[in-house]
């Protein structure tokens, strides 16, 4: 791993966590890699930082990672960085409000203007400097503001129940091995036990009011509706998405169940605060995502509670109750009780078991594509893809077997051959007879459905700006074999992305070209089957 991205990896400076985002973005000293550049984005735009919320907005638009993007998502980035004067993000904007056509990547790239050069700030700099800050001298001070940073918080959350509070300081004293060392006489072994609070994992407040996990006057709240607060990871939680619960009983259930029957429920987006809020119904789509990859693939989604003093993700099967916190304006504007959780999301990665399984599927069609790509475009890149290409011809499995595979799968179809004398290899008249007529389908798809790409539910409404995609769900209502078609979207579409960057082969082998399946599935309506029907009728009598 390159030595700045490791210091980084625990940093919290949103100008470091950028700059690392830049380095990935464009393959300066790593690879070239976007899943790992929007990571890195991701961190510094929660902590506000325009240029990465700009870059997340660019990611997005272009597909960079293989997923297709929702409008919501591109714009809402876009937005936070206008926010704070982005000249390039508000252009951008005005673009895909106008409809226009947007430029290649690297030219969106560039209108940021503000990549700093990672080479410039090597690494060993910074260290030094931190290390005289903790010389041993002020040892009797240094041992408190450890221990009242975690304090403080609860201390000022509830100011009107001190009595409980109180006790808490003194185990203050449970961060001070310093001082208990000068003096052995009592033994070391007590403080020990002591330290073993956890601190939360997050510990996030609104600007404007204080939020206690588990307070001792939860009782008084019981008759009240109550909140459901779910953010992301570091966002702050102006940002936040709210459900209001209007049972107050409901907290008796299970995390799971609340989530499913109120949070993310589709159904019940009709009890969304719309009117000051519009957004809230795209985010819940967004939230559901990430939700309903994470049940086939728990690795997809950590949720927490925050302010929960402890740093592992909370079961979904505790009961809401045992997690819920108040929420109390300074203002004494509101003062309520929610279930404060924080969506934490993997990186979306196909495993392999399914990865060869869409290999066997749509390797060769992959294989026809990325070749012809790489003759029209980069006539000149074969030198990248030598030790592939090589490998093919000579028959051995080599460095990358499953592209290799590919490879011979599309050779076998007759869709490509080898050119042996220059190491290369030709598509066929027999491959671009497949190709064309894999583009008509395409472009068939597409004329299909793309009015389903953004609608309402209620009432069931076509080419609803900001609406809900539901594409996937009405081709599977009409037996349309969906795998099939995300993949004929991305080979046309995203074509520059997955066929272009020279490491390609490395993509293709670790699965990655086929996230694009992945995360289409994350961004699936789940309407019911009227709502899908009135669609559908709609659509036919337009």
């Amino acid at each position: 791993m390159h030595e700045r991205v490791k210091e980084a990896r625990y940093s919290r400076d949103p100008e470091e966590l950028y700059a690392i985002g830049v380095m990935f973005r464009d393959g300066m000293e790593v690879e070239q890699d976007f899943k790992e550049a929007k990571d890195w984005f991701r961190r510094a735009a929660f902590k506000e930082h325009p240029g990465a919320q700009f870059n997340l907005g660019v990611i997005s638009a272009k597909q960079l990672t293989g997923s297709f993007a929702s409008d919501y998502e591109t714009k809402s980035w876009l937005q936070k960085a206008a926010k704070h004067d982005h000249q390039a993000a508000s252009q951008l904007l005005a673009m895909i409000e106008a409809g226009e056509d947007l430029p290649e990547a690297a030219a969106l790239f560039a209108m940021d203007g503000a990549a700093p050069e990672p080479s410039q700030n090597p690494p060993p700099e910074p260290e030094p400097a931190p290390e005289p800050v903790p010389e041993t001298k002020p040892d009797p001070e240094i041992s408190p503001p450890p221990a009242t940073a975690a304090t403080a918080a609860t201390a000022a959350a509830v100011p009107p129940t001190p009595p409980p509070a109180k006790p808490e300081p003194p185990p203050v004293t449970e961060e001070a091995p310093p001082p208990v060392l000068p003096d052995p006489k009592p033994e070391p072994p007590p403080p020990p036990p002591a330290t073993t609070v956890s601190a939360p994992k997050f510990n996030k407040d609104l600007p404007m009011a204080d939020t206690t996990y588990q307070p001792t006057d939860l009782t008084e709240y019981a008759a009240d509706p109550w909140d459901i607060r779910i953010s992301l990871e570091d966002a702050p939680l102006t940002d936040a998405y709210y459900f209001t619960v209007q049972d107050p009983s409901a907290s008796n259930g299970t995390i799971q169940s609340v989530l499913e029957n109120y949070a993310l429920n589709p159904g019940r987006a009709g009890e969304l605060d719309t009117g000051e809020y519009p957004q809230l119904p795209h985010i819940q789509q967004e939230l559901l995502g990430y939700y309903q990859a994470a049940k086939s693939d728990p690795s997809q989604l950590s949720i927490y509670i925050n302010k929960r003093p402890s740093a592992d993700p909370v079961p979904l099967g505790d009961t809401a109750a045992q997690h819920l916190s108040t929420c109390y304006f300074h203002d004494g504007s509101f003062d309520y009780r929610l279930l404060d959780l924080v969506f934490c999301p993997g990186s979306a990665r196909v495993n392999d078991p399914e990865t060869d399984s869409l290999i066997d599927k749509f390797g060769a069609l992959y294989m026809l594509f990325q070749v012809d790509f790489l003759k029209q475009n980069k006539p000149n890149d074969f030198k990248f893809n030598a030790p592939v290409f090589k490998t093919y011809l000579q028959g051995g499995s080599g460095e990358f077997p499953k592209a290799t595979h590919a490879l011979r799968a599309a050779a076998d179809k007759g869709w490509i051959e080898p050119d042996e004398p220059n190491e290369q290899i030709l598509v066929t008249d027999s491959g671009r007879a497949e190709k064309k007529a894999l583009l008509t389908e395409v472009h068939s798809l597409e004329q299909q459905y793309e009015k389903f790409q953004s609608v309402s539910a209620s009432p069931p409404a076509l080419g609803v700006p900001d609406g809900f995609d539901a594409r996937i769900q009405v081709m599977r209502r009409n037996n349309v074999d969906v795998v099939r078609a995300i993949f004929l979207f991305a080979f046309h579409f995203d074509d520059r992305a997955l066929f272009g960057t020279r490491n390609w082969a490395v993509v293709f082998e670790s699965g990655g070209s086929f996230a694009a399946i992945h995360d289409a599935f994350q961004y699936e309506s789940h309407f019911t089957e009227d709502v899908i029907e009135a669609l559908a009728q709609l659509a036919e009598s337009n």
